[in-house]
């Protein structure tokens, strides 16, 4: 049974926390009929300086309008209590998502999301002279549109005209050294405490937690923790780079800002946006009858079930044999293929794969492309423009790593199997807008390079025996100047950018609509260039028929299996 209501007007609902400073309930404003969320905070008989408590929070709160802050709507007394009405955020913690997630298996992007919403709440907080000064996961919520919101500004300093002094209170493993030995503090103190947060993100655990405030002082003055790439092989040296300037124990050392550090750490974690719609999707699922357990981070699905390392691994293994195909291709370009020294060097690019996928994908085109300038029979601009296009897909995707390179690499088996159809739903199904047309843009360029050297003339197959000198020009001529392969190409990159946006929405069923709407828009193109061609509306060739046919299938099967999460490892 509900309890009485609080001030004549809040009927309590549930217990939302509790902590040191007071209990925290979730109850229904009856005037306003709207959920607020109300810190019940003990007066004491005596205070010392005669302060009310709470009051300075709510202050604080009040002036502090910011969409990734929660907001306090009213601040009353009562008896021996003290009432501080907020905004009611019924989302989990940070806290909470850490602990439903398997350790270092966070996605990225909510990483990214996460940091870069702190961080824009803390630097108005900053601007506003007001240190936060409690960052830790428990104070960072998520609401039901997937919005961050930082809280609980109990401790938070005020700066006068001295600037910051220091303050009591805080929670260990989050407070740096100047924290727990009373120096004066600045902006630099929430920005260590931020990247802590971050780092527990990632990995799962709290470098600096400890029994007492010496303990974790003892932490932060040992070694720097452990890298997060040694932990995370889907994340970069320069993460780490940036994490442990961050963490430095000496606060001259760190980054002047906040700001300053989000700046410099979400471009290495991964899409704030992409993270926001992940979180909206999580929040969604949760209401929709999942309340009653922990937020988790993990889908049951083929995907979820697969670890990270298995994901990461057969990823790279995958790339780099691709890388290996790829160079091979325009090592017998340049009839050396069967020496013994460039077949060593056709692994280069495979190495290269298996380590930095993007970096091996680019040197692989980067062979084939030199194998055409090189040959005589082959117009020397054809190479030179996919290898400017590669340097252009390295640009926009190479970052995305393992799912773009391997999405472009499979432009040439696919093309051998007469399933250049799939090049284009596997682009989509895998990585973002962007990134997934300049895949589409040079894997059109290498299939079209391979149909033309090899003499199939045609954006549906191309084969391994490379046309004589005589056979390559008419070859090349013939599909530069059939309309159908640029409709293809085109198509092809429509198709990539119209998937994506269906898969961005993490829904299974919206992933599939994607791969349907895009294997019609593959047959639309081709009735477009029959129509051209033969000037009267007729159905494309059966093989192109037969491929689209086979190829949506084969994605639908992906679409089954689960949407894509677009985990970092797995791109």
């Amino acid at each position: 049974m509900p309890g009485p209501l609080i001030l004549d007007r809040y009927r309590p609902l549930g217990t939302a926390g509790s902590g040191g400073s007071g209990t925290v309930q979730i109850c229904w404003d009856t005037r306003i009929q709207r959920r607020v969320a109300i810190k019940r905070i003990p007066i004491p008989e005596s205070s010392p300086d005669g302060s009310i408590p709470g009051l300075a929070e709510a202050r604080t709160g009040a002036m502090l309008k910011h969409p990734n802050i929660v907001s306090v709507i009213d601040f009353e007394t009562s008896g021996q209590e003290a009432f501080l009405i907020m905004e009611a955020i019924e989302g989990p913690s940070v806290a909470k998502l850490i602990d439903g997630t398997h350790r270092g298996e966070m996605d990225l992007d909510v990483v990214a999301a996460v940091v870069e919403a702190v961080g824009e709440a803390l630097d108005f907080a900053h601007e506003n002279a007001v240190l936060h000064l409690d960052i830790k996961p428990d104070n960072i919520l998520i609401d039901r549109s997937g919005t961050v919101k930082v809280t609980d500004f109990g401790i938070s300093e005020l700066s006068c005209s001295q600037g910051f002094g220091s303050a009591s209170g805080g929670t260990i493993g989050y407070m740096p050294p100047e924290r727990m030995n009373g120096d004066d503090l600045d902006q630099r103190t929430d920005g260590f405490a931020l990247a802590v947060v971050a780092y527990e993100m990632l990995t799962g655990r709290n470098p600096y937690n400890a029994r007492d405030l010496a303990g974790s002082l003892r932490l932060m003055q040992g070694p720097a923790p452990e890298p997060v790439s040694r932990m995370r092989r889907d994340t970069l040296p320069e993460l780490d780079e940036v994490l442990a300037c961050a963490m430095d124990p000496e606060p001259g050392e760190r980054f002047e800002t906040v700001l300053e550090m989000v700046d410099e750490l979400v471009p290495l974690l991964g899409s704030p946006e992409a993270g926001r719609q992940h979180l909206r999707a999580l929040m969604e699922d949760d209401e929709a009858g999942e309340a009653d357990e922990e937020p988790r981070l993990r889908h049951d699905d083929l995907w979820g079930r697969l670890s990270p390392r298995f994901r990461s691994v057969a990823g790279r293994v995958c790339c780099a044999i691709l890388c290996w195909w790829t160079a091979a291709l325009g090592l017998e370009i340049m009839n050396l293929l069967s020496t013994g020294g460039s077949m060593l060097l056709a692994l280069a690019p495979a190495v290269a794969g298996a380590v930095l996928p993007g970096v091996g994908a680019l040197a692989a085109v980067a062979f084939l492309g030199a194998g055409i300038v090189v040959n005589a029979a082959y117009p020397p601009w054809l190479g030179i423009a996919l290898i400017a296009l590669a340097v252009l897909w390295w640009g926009v995707a190479g970052r995305e790593r393992t799912a773009a390179a391997n999405a472009v690499l499979a432009a040439s088996p696919l093309g051998l199997a007469w399933a250049t159809p799939l090049v284009p739903l596997l682009a989509g199904f895998t990585l973002r807008p962007a990134p997934a047309a300049a895949t589409a843009l040079l894997q059109g360029g290498v299939v079209l390079a391979l149909s033309g050297v090899t003499g199939t003339a045609s954006m549906l197959h191309c084969g391994l025996a490379f046309s004589s000198a005589a056979a390559a020009p008419a070859a090349l001529q013939a599909m530069l100047t059939d309309p159908a392969t640029w409709i293809s190409w085109l198509s092809w990159i429509l198709v990539a950018v119209l998937v994506s946006a269906l898969c961005s929405t993490e829904s299974r069923v919206l992933s599939i609509v994607g791969i349907v709407a895009g294997c019609a828009l593959l047959l639309a193109a081709q009735i477009l260039a029959v129509f051209l061609a033969a000037g009267a509306w007729a159905p494309p060739a059966l093989p192109w028929c037969a491929s689209i046919g086979v190829c949506g299938f084969a994605a639908l099967v992906l679409g089954f299996a689960g949407a894509p999460y677009r985990y970092k490892e797995e791109e």
